[in-house]
């Protein structure tokens, strides 16, 4: 959801342990598909989970289809 509150699906595609990953900090990223009639530009989005609540992300678009959340966070 962006902030005028339009939602948009996004399945998740992939999620990939990035190099950077250590003992010391989690990083990955998690890639998502969405429709290319409804692009998104890059920016921060609520995202919601029916498991996992609702957070806050950067999203980059990799693609017309393709978008990128990178997630590094200390353990």
């Amino acid at each position: 959801m962006d902030d005028a509150g339009q939602q948009l699906t996004l399945k998740i595609d992939r999620v990939e342990k990035s190099r950077y990953d250590s003992v010391v900090w989690e990083v990955f990223s998690a890639y998502f598909m969405g429709d290319s009639q409804f692009r998104i530009p890059q920016g921060s989005y609520r995202l919601s989970h029916p498991d996992l609540g609702t957070e806050t992300f950067f999203i980059s678009p990799k693609s017309a289809v393709e978008y990128e959340l990178v997630i590094n966070r200390k353990r």
